[in-house]
């Protein structure tokens, strides 16, 4: 498991989504298409005489710009929201 985590990448997570299939994924995200043990990651699991649904979550570690806002203190007129 440590050459796993040596591996991976140290940014963090900034923004999770579910997307409809893993073709469709905004630009900038991941999709986890796959579980650790091979498995389809498929979020909504269908029977079998159902249409088809799939859900799966996508992530970005792109970086955001945040803002800590104290609702005490009137808001500065430049900040855009």
């Amino acid at each position: 498991m440590s050459n796993v985590s040596n591996q991976l990448p140290t940014e963090p997570i900034t923004e999770v989504g579910v997307v409809a299939s893993p073709s469709k994924v905004p630009d900038g995200y991941h999709v986890v298409a796959q579980t650790t043990d091979g498995y389809d990651a498929d979020l909504w699991k269908d029977g079998l005489f159902k249409s088809k649904v799939t859900r799966y979550l996508c992530f970005t570690r792109n970086t955001v710009s945040l803002f800590a806002i104290c609702i005490l203190l009137p808001q500065p007129s430049s900040t855009v929201f």
